[in-house]
């Protein structure tokens, strides 16, 4: 399952001198590609969250 398509699943059971051989099973497995985006920030989010860090990082200078 690498890409998107669809695979196809088949189950064989083999019979023995006590049972018979089981009928052959298919399933199909539909396959699609992933659609969650991985979140980014642009320039403004970046400049907004190094003035957030930049804020912290007085507020603890100045405790000490």
């Amino acid at each position: 399952m690498l890409k998107p398509g669809t695979c196809t699943i088949a189950a064989d059971q083999a019979g023995n001198s006590n049972y018979l051989d089981a009928p052959q099973v298919t399933q199909d497995v539909v396959i699609v590609p992933a659609t969650t985006a991985i979140p980014t920030l642009n320039e403004w989010g970046l400049m907004l969250m190094g003035l957030l860090a930049a804020g912290l990082g007085m507020r603890r200078l100045r405790r000490w």
